[in-house]
This record gives structure tokens, sequence and C-alpha cells, in this order.
């Protein structure tokens, strides 16, 4: 405690150090330090005449406490971010994969021993040869160099100068002479222990063993003297090839990303964030590698740099792929390095050329991707825009999504080619209508077609509606509903449609039809193909362009096109058809199918392969009576959308003397059918008849005519027919049959 006069200013001596001894203090050394500092403590704490202690108290510094160890952090793992561990890997799940690695690398050992093989007797050895001779100059000129000490002459030189005419310079070259001398002696001790060795061995051997023991030595002297002439050469002997390229590890790929300057270079170049390549494995084709990319980088970004990651690869741009795994993080890249350039490819086989059948409701085959696996589209409930320039492929690709479409037999096709090539004119034999040109009357023929699909839309959306909810949950038209009623899918192909879009006549029309055939169509199995060079707001309009939802782009020349086919941005996010190889015809980006742009190589149908598979489609039509149009040689289809049932009326007047009371048999009119349309209807009968008039919503009954037996047989009633051909609709019948 402190006394209440201790820190006074009356107070004499507070027993504190003055400025003086301060001063003094601040210059001894640390032991005078620490005793002055002991009696200073001693100074302030002093016993008053009562034998008591007075002074302040003052707590001993604290002393701080050992650093504990630091707390290790409560870590929360999601187990949904995270993929299942691989028990087996890929090749051994995957015969194809398997197979595809086998194949690859045979062929690349077959391929190098081949090449290598020719060049071994022609090239490698006699530049091997002559690096020998090179060895074996080096190694004479060394030998004499040391024999007579060549790499001291110049210091022995420089010595013997110094010491000239004295008794140390004879003694200075009498030891050079000497030395010389022993060196010689011990090659010439060489060269007799050689020469002992052969006649011992030819004694012991015999001629062969010492033209063995010859051979050997030979060849190791040429060998080491070949190595020795390499390295004094300073070129390898096998030169690699202008092709080879890098081996993919995963420094190379780990390198490659780096130059792309994804996340904080910073981070990277500090070594806290790095792009970490997880595995990387043969699979079909080629090679697949999995990277998680520096924290804050997408793949997104790659695919953006593909160049880049090229250039940096050593590849050529068509055989690197990048692509997004939707199921993993953002910044998981799968990166595919194809073994081949697309051009260098085999041609793609659709896999329907020689067999099978479609249904448009569900995927068919078009081609293959850059793995080399089968790409498929569903034009069903979809409008197709395909784009690219002249020359790229386009005829081919859409010949073979026509031809997907075609071999489901219901399926109806109006193909209008207005380039006037007849590129497309092979689907005649099975087309509602089939036609190609570029003049006037060709762009009438499209309007009124599109002018019949149209009124087609509106009696397919009036059935729909009529139709019990339970029937059509999506009001839609479904397989199940086609099969039921009849309703067949309707493919609509425009080949140059900037040229109908433009045409100053009925160009104004036609995009009218088309959007509203586009908007309403999509639903009731009325699909729309448009193809062109260049998918401007003059070529497909706007609003029309806005209804597509399946985009393919073939090579096109610039950033503008590429988007206006693929959609916008595409060109920025890095689904570049202008990268496309212009030597890989049919090759394009597909964007509508999957989350993201895919590639596909269209499969190669020619002309001559295009006619066999018309050809097979015909039979199954004609054996299922599903010709109509122009392929069952009516007038031209874009002027006849008619029915059995306005056939049915052409073929009975409404005042027939032989069935006067408006009734009539059908196996009557399945003669007078045959007929009036041989092509139609021939070998039709009563049967086929009703069940074609019931899809109209027109019902057999029992049509008595004449007397005797058998008078009484399944028939029609014309007033029901004139009904169903003036309603806007034809609804089935669920009347029962009465007599």
């Amino acid at each position: 405690m402190t006394t209440p006069n201790e820190h006074m200013p009356s107070t004499p001596d507070d027993g504190l150090p003055g400025a003086a001894e301060l001063e003094a203090w601040m210059q001894l050394t640390g032991d005078e330090t620490a005793t002055k500092r002991l009696d200073q403590g001693a100074a302030l704490v002093q016993p008053d005449e009562d034998n008591a202690l007075t002074g302040e108290v003052i707590d001993a510094p604290s002393v701080p406490e050992a650093d504990a160890a630091p707390r290790a952090p409560r870590v929360v793992v999601h187990r949904g971010d995270h993929e299942p561990l691989t028990v087996l890997p890929q090749w051994a799940k995957s015969p194809e994969v398997f197979l595809a690695a086998v194949q690859r690398e045979s062929k690349f050992v077959a391929s190098w021993v081949g090449h290598h093989g020719l060049r071994l007797p022609f090239v490698y050895l006699p530049k091997f040869l002559v690096r020998a001779g090179v060895g074996l100059g080096v190694c004479v000129r060394d030998l004499a160099r040391w024999v007579t000490d060549a790499e001291n002459k110049a210091t022995r030189a420089a010595l013997m100068a110094s010491v000239r005419g004295t008794a140390e310079w004879k003694t200075l070259r009498k030891e050079h002479a000497d030395g010389v001398r022993a060196r010689l002696g011990g090659l010439a001790a060489a060269g007799f222990t050689s020469g002992v060795a052969g006649v011992t061995l030819h004694t012991y051997t015999g001629s062969e063993g010492l033209t063995a023991a010859a051979v050997a030595v030979g060849t190791a002297a040429v060998t080491a003297f070949g190595v020795i002439g390499t390295k004094r050469v300073e070129a390898p002997i096998v030169e690699a090839h202008e092709g080879e390229v890098p081996k993919l590890t995963v420094d190379v790929v780990s390198d490659a990303l780096l130059t792309l300057g994804l996340g904080s270079m910073g981070e990277v170049k500090a070594g806290r964030a790095e792009n970490k390549v997880l595995r990387i494995f043969p699979t079909t084709g080629g090679v697949e590698i999995h990277v998680d990319l520096v924290p804050g980088a997408t793949t997104a970004m790659v695919i953006e740099r593909k160049d880049r990651l090229a250039s940096a690869l050593r590849r050529p741009l068509d055989t690197v792929w990048p692509e997004n795994n939707h199921k993993a993080n953002p910044g998981r890249l799968n990166l595919y390095i194809a073994d081949k350039a697309l051009s260098e490819r085999r041609d793609v086989e659709w896999k329907l050329r020689n067999k099978g059948e479609t249904n448009v409701f569900e995927p068919f085959p078009i081609g293959e991707d850059q793995r080399g696996r089968q790409v498929s589209v569903n034009l069903m409930y979809n409008n197709v825009v395909v784009g690219g320039l002249p020359g790229m492929g386009k005829t081919y690709l859409l010949r073979v999504l026509i031809l997907g479409a075609m071999l489901d037999p219901r399926t109806e096709l109006h193909i209008h080619e207005l380039k006037g090539t007849g590129d497309l004119l092979a689907f005649k034999p099975v087309a509602h209508v089939c036609q190609s040109g570029d003049d006037p009357s060709d762009f009438k023929a499209l309007r009124d077609d599109l002018r019949n699909v149209r009124e087609e839309v509106r009696r397919r959306s009036a059935f729909i509606r009529s139709l019990p909810r339970d029937q059509v949950p999506e009001s839609k038209v479904t397989d199940e509903l086609a099969n039921r009623y009849g309703i067949k899918p309707l493919l609509f192909v425009i080949d140059e449609s900037q040229l109908a879009f433009k045409d100053p006549t009925y160009g104004g029309e036609i995009a009218d039809l088309v959007e509203d055939i586009t908007r309403l169509g999509r639903a009731l199995a009325i699909q729309l193909i448009l193809a062109t060079q260049r998918p401007n707001k003059d070529a497909i309009p706007t609003a029309i362009s806005a209804l597509i939802s399946i985009r393919i782009c073939l090579r096109v020349g610039d950033q503008t096109t590429n988007d206006m086919v693929l959609g916008t941005s595409m060109y920025r996010a890095g689904h570049r058809a202008t990268d496309l190889d212009p030597e890989a015809k049919g090759v394009a980006l597909m964007a509508g199918e999957k989350a993201d742009p895919q590639l596909v190589r269209g499969a190669s149908v020619d002309g001559a392969a295009s006619d066999k598979i018309v050809e097979r489609s015909r039979v199954i039509r004609e054996a299922k009576g599903l010709l109509t149009g122009m392929a069952a040689g009516d007038i031209p289809a874009d002027l006849d959308h008619s029915t059995v049932l306005d056939h049915l009326l052409a073929v009975w007047p409404e005042n027939d003397p032989e069935w006067a009371n408006g009734k009539i048999w059908s196996d009557e009119l399945a003669a007078r059918l045959a007929e009036h349309k041989p092509t139609l209807y021939t070998g039709w009968d009563a049967a086929q008849v009703n069940a074609a008039a019931k899809r109209h919503g027109v019902t057999a009954k029992n049509v008595k005519h004449g007397t005797g037996a058998n008078n009484v047989r399944k028939g029609l009633v014309r007033a029901e027919v004139v009904k169903a051909v003036g309603d806007v609709i034809a609804l089935p019948d669920t009347t029962t049959e009465e007599d």
C-alpha cells in the first residue's frame, strides 16, 4: 500500500533515480543493470520507524502462456457432391473401350515396327557406320594426345622455357621422353596381350571360336565408336517425324491448361491453386482426361479457349474436345483427345441403311459424334433449321433426316427443294408432295401446299379438342393417338428456304403460313425442316427462327452466321462452327437435342444407297396401304388434299338408280373406287372401305338390297358421308350399329 505522503513534492527523497543517475544507468552493462534494478527495488520498499514496510506493491509481470495447439476445424462433408468410387477401370467394364485401346496400341506398334524396320538397313545403319568412323577418329586422336601428353604441352613448354640452358631443363626433357616411352610400352603390352589371347583362343576353339570372338569384339567396338561419334555429332540417328506430338502426361496437360490463364494467376503462381489432373485413360477413338480446374474457373472458359488449348497440347484443332460434366461441379473438365482428325476418319455408316424401320415419336440415328458414339435426333415436337456454307454437306445431312422420318411408314412427306437441282427428288416414290425448282409455279405450289397443311393443322387441333381429356392429357398427338385414329405424322421440308421467303409474289404469305404451322403444328405431329445457306432475318424471318428448337450448323464463315444458326452468344461460349475442318463434309454442331451443342458427323448415304432405301420404304407403304398424293399417282398433292370420303362421293352419285334409298354395299363401293383410282384402291374389299370410312366418323350399317339369300350386307349411308365431308373435322363414331 502507499502512505499518504509517499509521493508528495515535499518529500525530500522519494528513493527514485534522478536524471543524472538515469543517464549513468544507460551506460551500464547487462549484469550491472540487473544489480542496479535490485538496489532500486530495495530502495522503494524500506521499513519505517515502526519497522513496517512502506511502498507500492507492484504485481509481477504476467508470463505469456505457451501457444496452445490450434483446434482442428470442424468439417461437414456433403456426400451428395461426391462421385462414387470406381471399382473397375473403364476398359475392364466396356469391351468396346478395351478393343479400341488394343486396336490403337496394335496399330501403333505395327506402324512403329514397319516405319523403323524399313529404315533400319537403308538409313539408320549407314548413318551409324559413318558415325562409328567419326568415333574411331576421335578415339585415335585422343589416344595420340594421351601418348604424347599433349594436354600438358603448353605448361611443359612454359616451364622448359624458364629453365632453358640449365641442368633442370635436361631433367624435364628426359622425364617427358620417359613418360612417352612408358605409354608406348603399355600400348605394345596391350597389343601383345590381345595377340596372345587370340592365339590361345584359336588353339582351344579353332578358327570358328576366333572368328566369333573377332566378330563380337568388332561389333562391340563399332557400337562403342558409333555411340562416341553420335555424341560428337550431337544429332539423333532416328529423327522425329513431322507429325509427332508430345505424349499426354499429367505435366503436359497441366502446363497446357496453365497457358489459358484460368482462375487467379496469383494463386496459381504461389502454388495455392492448381489444375488437378484426376486421371488419363484410353477410350473409344482416343484418350479421355478428367481435370478439376483451379477454383473460380469453369469448363465454359476452357471451351471458349479451345484453340489455345489445342496449340498448347500440339494437337490439331478438331482432335481436342473439352466438354462439360453436368453430373459434377462446373469446374470439372472432361477433355477428349481424338486419335484422328474428323477429316481423316472413315465415313459413318448409317445403321438403317440395309434394314429396319423407325418411329418418328422416338429418336433415330443420324450419325456419330467426335468419340464415335451414335448421335440420334427426335423430330417429333421439334422444328429444325439446317445451315452451312455451300459444299459442306448440308444436303447429305438433310437427306439423312428425311430418310429417318421416311422409314416410319406413317409419315407423310412434303418436300420442296427450291434449288432446282433435284437433290431431293429421290423421295418422290414415297412423298405426298415432292417438288423441285425455283420458278414462280414452284413457289405457288409451295404456297398452296402450305395452305392445305395449315387447314390440316386446324382440323387436327379441333379433333384433339373434341377428344376426352383422359385420352389427351397433354393436348398433343402421341404415338398411341396416331395409331388409334390414323393421324399421320407430317414432315414438311423446304430446302433453300431463303428463296421462298424473299419471293416478291408469294414470299409474304409463305412466311405467314410457315409461322402458323411452326407455332401450332408441333404438338399435332407436324414438323418443319428449313435448310438454308445463310439463316439471317431475310432467309428465315425472326418470328419463325424464334420457334426453331433444333439447330444444326455446318461450317460457316463468320461469327454472325454461327450465332444465327446455333443461337445468340454461342460463338462466345466456344461453340464455333467456323472452326470445323473444311475437308470434313457433313460435320456440324447440333444445338437443342442436349444441354450443350454436340458435334455430329452425318451418316454417309449417297444417291444410289438413298434410292434403295426409298424403294424399301415404298414396298412397306404399299403393303400397308399408306401411299398418298404424288406417290400414289394422284394429281399433284399440293392441289389435292382429299380423303377417302371425297373419293366415295365421286363414285356414288346422289341419285344412284341402282341404290335409290341412299345406301350401298361396301363391296360395291370397293369395286367403284378401284376403277376410279386404281393406284390407291386396287385390291380393296368391303372391310377396308368400312375401316377407312370409320376413321372419318362414318360407321358401316347393315344394308338390305334386293331379294333372296345374302341380301343384307355391310354398307354405308350417303347422307352420313356427305355430313362428314361437310364438317370441319371427322370425329370417331362411337355409336353401335343399327339394322
